[in-house]
């Protein structure tokens, strides 16, 4: 077991696989009666259904699930491999986009196993000053932060699909994310894990106001950050507010350019004057279990 300064101990991830089983998380979707829990991934999958219900499987129960199958990820996809010291943000969360899982099981997933994991990490990389709480506290906004980047990044798609009417996110946004796809090249990762420490930077620890705390957060952060994998440890030229828009603006003139060749280059700049381009296309009732 891990100690923390405080004298808070993590129990052993057995105990935790033991307690927590059935796998229930953190989730957001635009169905608010649909299901939280992803136990059932662990049923046994057999027939696909037809091609067009990409994005599922239909189990010998005859229960529809999510499948994560495919030539290529798409951005948030659960991650199965590392390429880092450590696991990237991604395996210990992910994102499920409305434009393959809708309407049942799209959004974000913050699951126990996942935050808790990452929780350890930070309390070994804060050299155990942070404790078990506040390490999973912060683990878990981090997390829901920067998978909740990738639906923005859905919904600035979607915007441009709506006034283009040409299908966008699955085509020339795939395209763009693929080419660059476990390389420093990636922004979008980049990106979503600055999304993610600011988040922590602007929320946590707030109520009681605790800023020694939210400090040893955010610098155990920064050193998981440095350890992810290529693309993702780039967020630290992200992490103040300036350079930020800056990156997502290029991120921006980048997927534009990708989806319409025929239509002028213009400066990143641009894009500071569509300041709702990257925002959520709405707010949906969370139903945590953690």
């Amino acid at each position: 077991m891990i100690s923390t300064g405080s004298g808070n101990k993590f129990p052993t991830y057995s105990q935790t696989l033991h307690s927590h089983r059935d796998g229930r998380g953190l989730s957001f979707h635009s169905n608010r009666e649909s299901r939280s829990d992803v136990s059932a991934l662990d049923q046994p999958q057999s027939s696909r259904l037809s091609e067009d219900d990409f994005g599922f499987l239909l189990n010998e129960r005859g229960v529809v699930l999510p499948s994560f199958a495919g030539p290529s990820p798409f951005p948030g996809a659960p991650a199965m491999t590392s390429g880092g010291s450590v696991p990237p943000p991604d395996a210990f969360a992910f994102y499920l986009p409305f434009h393959c899982f809708h309407p049942t099981w799209w959004g974000v997933y913050v699951v126990f196993e996942g935050a808790y994991e990452l929780a350890r990490l930070l309390n070994l990389f804060s050299n155990r000053r942070l404790s078990a709480p506040d390490a999973f506290a912060t683990a878990r906004l981090f997390l829901y932060g920067h998978e909740v980047f990738h639906h923005i990044v859905e919904s600035f798609a979607t915007r441009l699909e709506v006034t283009h009417r040409q299908s966008l996110y699955r085509h020339s946004f795939q395209e763009v994310f693929d080419s660059v796809f476990g390389t420093d090249q990636c922004v979008e990762e980049a990106l979503a894990t600055a999304h993610g420490y600011l988040k922590v930077k602007k929320f946590g620890f707030r109520h009681p106001n605790r800023p020694a705390v939210k400090a040893i957060a955010l610098e155990a952060l920064t050193e998981y950050i440095k350890s992810c994998p290529p693309g993702y440890r780039r967020a630290t030229d992200f992490f103040r507010k300036a350079p930020f828009q800056r990156g997502r603006s290029q991120f921006a003139e980048q997927n534009h350019q990708c989806a319409f060749p025929s239509v002028p280059v213009k400066s990143p700049e641009l894009w500071v004057a569509f300041p709702h381009a990257f925002s959520g296309i709405s707010r949906v009732t969370s139903r945590s279990t953690i």
